[in-house]
C-alpha cells in the first residue's frame, strides 16, 4: 500500500491483526509521506468491510483465503481486482499470475516471488433474449460456455470471455461486445446495438 501511495498516487486501508505491525506500517506511512492516503487499523480481514475497495491485496495462508473467497464474489463489484502474493484460491483459477525475481533473496522464499490476479465477474449465468436471440450462458466464475438460438435456429458461438463486466464472443462470423448489468447484456453485434434482457 505504501508503495502504491508514494509511485501511484493510490488510497489505501490496511488491516492487520498484530497491533505491532500496524504501528511499524503508520510509521512507514509516515516516513514515505504518504501517511495521509493510506491507514492502517488493528482487526479481523475476515470480518472486515472492504465492498468499496477497487483493488484487494492479501498475503494470507489457503486455509484463509479460502474462508475470505465467498465474501470477495460476494461483497466486490464486477470489475474489482484481487492480488494475493504466493498462494491462490481453490476452484478459482486466476486471470494471471507473474513471477519475478525479488532484489534481495529472502530465508523462506528464495529469490523469486509469484503473485495472482483475478477479476471479479459480473454474474452472466443464465437466459437472456432480444431481437430474436435467445442466449444462455453457464458461468464457472469468469469461465463461461454461451450458447445461441436465433429466431429458433441454433447458432454456433466461439471464443466467449467474461472479465468484470465486460463480455464478447463471436457468432455468425461476426464478434459481440458488452457489458452486464443485473438485469441486461448491452452491447454491439456486427456494427449494430444488441440488448438482451434477462428471463426468468
Amino acid at each position: 500500500m505504501i508503495a502504491a501511495a508514494a509511485h501511484f498516487g493510490a488510497r489505501g486501508l490496511g488491516i492487520e491483526l498484530d497491533p505491532v505491525l500496524v504501528e511499524a506500517s503508520r510509521r512507514n506511512a509516515a516516513s514515505a509521506g504518504v501517511a495521509d492516503r493510506v491507514r492502517f487499523v488493528q482487526g479481523d480481514v475476515l470480518h472486515a468491510d472492504f465492498a468499496q475497495a477497487s483493488v484487494v491485496t492479501v498475503y494470507l495462508l489457503p486455509s484463509l483465503i479460502n474462508r475470505l473467497q465467498p465474501r470477495l464474489l460476494d461483497e466486490l463489484r464486477p470489475g474489482t481486482r484481487i492480488v494475493s502474493h504466493a498462494f491462490v484460491m481453490t476452484g478459482w483459477a486466476p486471470d494471471r499470475t507473474h513471477t519475478m525475481r525479488i532484489a534481495q533473496r529472502h530465508e523462506r522464499q528464495g529469490d523469486s516471488s509469484t503473485v495472482h490476479l483475478w477479476v471479479v465477474p459480473a454474474k452472466a449465468r443464465g437466459r437472456w433474449s432480444g431481437d430474436g436471440w435467445e442466449m444462455a450462458v453457464s458461468q464457472n466464475f469468469q469461465q463461461i460456455d454461451v450458447e445461441a438460438r436465433r429466431d429458433g435456429r441454433p447458432v454456433p458461438v466461439g471464443k466467449a470471455v467474461l472479465s468484470g463486466r465486460e463480455i464478447a464472443w463471436e457468432m455468425e462470423g461476426a464478434r459481440f461486445e458488452g457489458r452486464v448489468a443485473d438485469d441486461a447484456i448491452s452491447g454491439t453485434f456486427a456494427g449494430r446495438p444488441l440488448v438482451l434482457e434477462k428471463r426468468p
